[in-house]
């Protein structure tokens, strides 16, 4: 499938928590054939890198939710980072806490249909998303879609001042957790006034080598 078959923005509202046509008049809907369902423990979105990526797929990530998606958020991991957010530590006993709210079962422990995961297949729409509501109109769904919207604002933020080289050398070596006895040894190259290379860091975006590029400079430290 192309990259056009499937939308590019916000996959984790519109797919991950997909539970059918909303509205629904009749309150309870059953879920078994759609993307999000009863037995739905977990899910994760991948957002990767092009062909020739500049950055080696360093900055590709997983949007985790380590329950419910319709009711739970999703938070991004880099594994290029090598550590994941503490945020997950905990993250399925809160959002199964939020999916009593929506579901009807009793066994927490049961991972699948045979184990007792629902014998109801049923999800309340009223709790989800409010009175004859959309996604994220009302309900559990109102508040967990803010945050989440907030959460794509920053990491859309944070990536753009990656690729873009906007970030302060503060913002980067507290990024990278460079120790501050280590960075006044690490050598800053410039182009003019533009950063373009911190050893062990990272390199302004216009200035690393693609598929296009006709003239190379090679620096090597140490």
């Amino acid at each position: 499938m192309g990259s056009y078959g499937i939308g590019q923005t916000f996959d984790m509202e519109t797919l991950a928590k997909n539970v059918g046509e909303l509205p629904y008049a009749a309150g309870e809907k059953p879920t078994g054939y759609h993307l999000n369902r009863f037995v739905s423990t977990y899910s994760s979105v991948l957002v990767g890198s092009k062909v020739g990526d500049p950055y080696d797929g360093k900055l590709a990530a997983a949007w985790v939710s380590l329950g419910e998606p319709s009711v739970g958020l999703f938070v991004p991991v880099f594994a290029y980072a090598n550590a994941l957010p503490t945020e997950l530590d905990d993250m399925y006993l809160a959002i199964n806490a939020k999916r009593h709210l929506v579901y009807s079962y009793t066994d927490d422990d049961a991972a699948d249909y045979s184990g007792g995961r629902n014998v109801d297949h049923t999800i309340d729409t009223v709790a989800l998303a409010g009175t004859n509501g959309y996604y994220g109109d009302g309900g559990l769904q109102k508040y967990t879609f803010a945050i989440e919207d907030w959460g794509f604002d920053q990491f859309d933020g944070f990536m753009t001042s990656l690729r873009g080289g906007s970030r302060t050398l503060q913002d980067l070596f507290t990024d990278r957790k460079i120790p501050r006895e280590r960075r006044a040894r690490v050598p800053v190259v410039l182009a003019r006034d533009e950063i373009a290379w911190v050893p062990g860091v990272a390199a302004g975006e216009r200035f690393v080598a693609g598929p296009g590029t006709r003239h190379r400079v090679t620096l090597r430290w140490p």
